[in-house]
């Protein structure tokens, strides 16, 4: 080790530049929930959240009342906690830490297999991926799942086999399962199997499976004392996406390769050039990169788990995007690792690490610009009329009070929007002419239902389709 006089190397990227990555997704993160969003899964996570923290109940979840078994109830007691803590606003910002620390993740397991250059180059791609920083701030369970089971896969990719380990490997799958079920287990067991195919090691193969099955015996343990979270999570969710039952997702065999083609930005031409790195062909290519011994097998290691991903995540029936975001922390990894010798000879030259540095310079000074210009957010959709026309007279309403919304589907966009934002408790019914005694005196009506069932009720305001009402 260099004593603490001796230069640094200059073929090693300085500590400032790794950090300009790290500046880059921060920004483009934050920037990403300046405006406002109507994402309703967020929305209502943010309910059942809330109503965890008020109600002291761990594994009694709810929203607006009626009990929450969608989801496991484990990953929402981080958010629970920070409500306790702090408050709602607190909410962002944790997420935005559990995210980051994913992209650091990311980039530690490069460094540990193939230098600090594939560091800085795995977490430039992952932290300018817009599917990844969009939602890195939203009250999602996802950030926390990928954190944990990108953990675990970086802890067996790239730890030594010690008990401690193996323990800390445990311990992250165990509680990727927790968050969100098989998912947060996919990507520790493809690493056991491209670790075991790669180093021809059977040992790690069946340590690897015990420490999975393991890691899933408490949440099973859970569901079999729980008959409401068996029906509602593991039949209604888990069963539902294997068989198609689900309503929601995409079906088709290749759905999750398309998510993966159409939401890997930028990081999707690279994987070429990583997958030439894992075959070893064509040798031009392989020759241009200039891998060395510990690049090669970095390349194949990440290669067969990404392989064994894409093949895990298209054997549901129903595919979920957000489900195929757990794969992004690895994939950038393997995108990064084939250019870390590249890198490494090009900054041997002065001109070369000016070359890099203006380059992280440019890629912050974008970053501010796509904030500056709106582009962060262009996946969400104009703010709903809740924050904007109806501001006003829904501002009049406490906390907690009901209101109807009115149309001819359930528009849980509006009703998770109305308890989210608003605080207030939605009722829904598909008529407004219906006998409403006692119900609420506001109502948030379809507009194509108020034309056709206006039912006594006083238009206050019209806006995008929606009609504010009052009982007269």
């Amino acid at each position: 080790m260099p004593s603490p006089s001796a230069p640094a190397d200059p073929s090693q990227p300085s500590f400032g530049v790794l950090l300009l990555p790290l500046a880059c997704f921060t920004v483009l993160a934050w920037a990403s929930q300046l405006r406002h969003l109507d994402i309703g899964d967020a929305q209502l996570y943010q309910v059942v959240a809330r109503h965890l923290a008020q109600d002291h109940a761990w594994i009694s979840l709810r929203s607006a009342g009626a009990p929450f078994t969608e989801h496991l109830p484990f990953g929402f007691w981080p958010m629970a906690v920070v409500i306790r803590l702090f408050s709602e606003a607190a909410l962002p910002w944790w997420q935005l830490a559990v995210s980051l620390a994913t992209v650091v993740w990311t980039g530690a397991l490069s460094r540990a297999l193939a230098g600090r250059w594939a560091d800085l180059a795995a977490t430039t791609v992952l932290g300018l991926t817009q599917n990844f920083f969009f939602q890195a701030t939203l009250t999602l369970l996802d950030p926390l799942l990928i954190l944990l089971a990108t953990g675990a896969a970086a802890v067996w990719l790239a730890g030594r086999r010690t008990p401690s380990t193996w323990a800390l490997a445990l311990l992250l799958c165990a509680g990727g399962i927790a968050v969100k079920g098989p998912f947060g287990a996919l990507p520790f067991c493809c690493a056991v199997v491209a670790r075991a195919l790669v180093d021809r090691s059977w040992k790690d193969l069946f340590l690897g499976a015990a420490i999975a099955v393991l890691a899933a015996l408490p949440v099973a343990f859970f569901l079999l004392t729980q008959p409401a979270w068996r029906e509602g999570y593991l039949l209604h969710q888990l069963v539902a996406s294997a068989t198609g039952a689900r309503a929601d997702g995409e079906l088709g065999t290749f759905a999750a390769l398309r998510t993966l083609a159409g939401r890997f930005w930028p990081g999707l031409p690279l994987l070429v050039p990583a997958a030439c790195a894992a075959l070893g062909w064509p040798r031009g290519a392989v020759a241009w990169l200039g891998l060395d011994a510990n690049a090669t097998r970095a390349s194949r290691l990440l290669g067969v788990t990404c392989l064994l991903m894409a093949v895990g995540l298209s054997l549901p029936a129903r595919k979920v995007a957000n489900h195929v975001f757990v794969a992004f922390p690895l994939l950038s990894a393997w995108c990064a690792v084939p250019w870390a010798p590249r890198l490494r000879r090009l900054t041997a030259s002065a001109s070369g690490r000016r070359a890099v540095a203006l380059t992280g310079v440019a890629l912050l000074a974008a970053s501010v610009a796509v904030v500056a210009a709106g582009l962060a957010d262009w996946e969400s959709g104009p703010p709903c009329v809740g924050s904007r026309e109806f501001s006003g007279e829904l501002s009049k309403l406490a906390p907690g009070e009901s209101i109807w919304v009115v149309s001819s589907n359930p528009n849980w966009g509006m009703i998770e929007s109305l308890q989210a934002e608003r605080r207030l408790t939605p009722w829904y019914t598909a008529q407004l002419d219906q006998p409403t005694t006692g119900g609420p005196d506001v109502a948030v009506v379809e507009q194509a239902v108020w034309e056709a069932h206006a039912g006594g009720w006083v238009e206050v305001l019209r806006a995008r389709g929606w009609v504010l009402a009052r009982r007269p």
